[in-house]
């Protein structure tokens, strides 16, 4: 089976990542880098990008530094000199990991994707007009030409069933196969136009790719 491209094994190891980390932050509550080192076996400096941007987008907050390993006169026995800080959960937006900047501003890259993917739950059938509608809120446009794109890929891939054939002046209507929806993440389109289900962790389309 041919070798996900290096950006996408990338993509889906930081978001497994990021996935670990924001279950172990709902699960403490309270926390410093280092109990989430031990929760995830994530390394630190995953971690602490991906605490520093919730604690800028008001998701965590620091409220002091962790005084373990200090003697009575408050000398760190620690080999490194800074006492570590402490985080609290402040703001608990759900099981779906937040997807944050640095700068704690919300990353907006995929989302269009992910509402696709939701509404596709949803809706009964669906055109891609209709597709990209009712994905498209807030600060989030999903073009028509991605909405058609992504139609294509699923149904070849087995998540879509053809409802209605197009014809001249009608799109084609879908409806989502219940039994095929394998999770929140969306389905992924490669490069190489293979469909990549992070859900499942492979690639499920092609054929010759998915054994």
């Amino acid at each position: 089976m041919p070798r996900k491209p290096v950006s996408d094994r990338a993509g889906a190891e930081f978001t497994d990542a990021r996935a670990a980390v924001w279950a172990a932050i709902r699960k403490r509550k309270q926390f410093t880098i280092e109990d989430l080192e031990l929760d995830t076996r994530e390394n630190n400096r995953t971690i602490s990008t991906y605490v520093q941007s919730l604690k800028n987008g008001g998701i965590l907050e620091m409220v002091g530094h962790d005084t373990r390993g200090m003697n009575s006169q408050g000398v760190t026995k620690r080999k490194h000199m800074n006492r570590p800080g402490i985080f609290r959960l402040v703001k608990n937006v759900g099981s779906e990991a937040p997807r944050l900047q640095r700068d704690g501003t919300v990353v907006t890259q995929g989302s269009g994707t992910r509402n696709m993917w939701r509404v596709m739950k949803v809706l009964p059938s669906f055109d891609y007009r209709e597709l990209a509608n009712e994905a498209s809120v807030d600060d989030v446009v999903v073009k028509l030409s991605a909405a058609k794109d992504y139609i294509h890929y699923l149904h070849k891939a087995g998540y879509l069933q053809l409802v209605r054939a197009s014809k001249p002046g009608t799109a084609a209507q879908y409806r989502m196969i219940r039994s095929r929806f394998t999770g929140p993440k969306p389905p992924q389109i490669q490069r190489v136009k293979h469909v990549f289900d992070p859900n499942v962790g492979k690639v499920v389309w092609p054929q010759e790719c998915a054994q």
